[in-house]
């Protein structure tokens, strides 16, 4: 579209050897983690606060991931590469940051939708775990929604835009790796060997400008 100017500058000076598929990771998702970052700090709070760190890091993970994928030929190990990348430390964290109280809806929200990021194991059809994700988020989002109704007393506008940007976020992975990822994540068949990969080489822009945003 016509916005590439202001999102690629948002994305910044790390995407210079950036292939297309990170160029456009980070673009869709810059937007919506600002305003996942903004909303939290709108509800403010340790609470509010620790969930926009949880999508963060698992934001980023999931991108150093697909930085070894564009880099890197097919690891035999999976999972193991899923680890260094830090994909299953950050949703394992959302898991296990589930607490009851005013937040504990919210928790789930999180801890649901990116169980959207399961999609990097999947082939050849990701697009069902990240439905199944945007789904579970739903679930719960719906209630908060509901418990902050419009032309009500309980009416906050940081609810709203915390679940409608997540949704927006996971929602857009699916137009990405139909884009990107059709059959799964896209391997470089010419690439490095995955074990010599080194994810603090590539450090991630889009969390960068979302830390920037908040």
């Amino acid at each position: 579209g016509g916005d590439g100017a202001a999102t690629s500058s948002s994305a910044g000076a790390g995407q210079a050897d950036a292939s297309p598929s990170i160029k456009a990771y980070d673009e869709f998702s810059a937007p919506s983690l600002a305003k996942f970052a903004s909303a939290c700090a709108g509800i403010g709070g340790e609470d509010a606060a620790n969930l926009n760190t949880l999508l963060v890091n698992a934001w980023a993970a999931q991108r150093q991931f697909l930085v070894m994928a564009s880099k890197c030929k097919k690891p035999k190990d999976m999972m193991a590469a899923l680890k260094a990348c830090g994909v299953v430390d950050a949703m394992q964290a959302a898991g296990k940051a589930s607490k009851r109280g005013p937040f504990e809806l919210h928790f789930k929200t999180v801890a649901e939708g990116l169980g959207a990021l399961n999609w990097l194991m999947i082939e050849p059809n990701p697009r069902e775990m990240i439905e199944h994700g945007i789904g579970g988020a739903d679930y719960s989002a719906n209630k908060i929604r509901i418990a902050h109704k419009r032309n009500t007393p309980t009416f906050d506008e940081h609810q709203h835009a915390f679940c409608d940007s997540l949704k927006k976020l996971l929602s857009d992975l699916i137009p990405y790796t139909k884009q990107h990822h059709l059959t799964g994540v896209s391997w470089n068949f010419r690439g490095q060997d995955p074990a010599t990969f080194s994810p603090e080489a590539s450090a991630a822009p889009a969390a960068a400008a979302t830390a920037a945003a908040a």
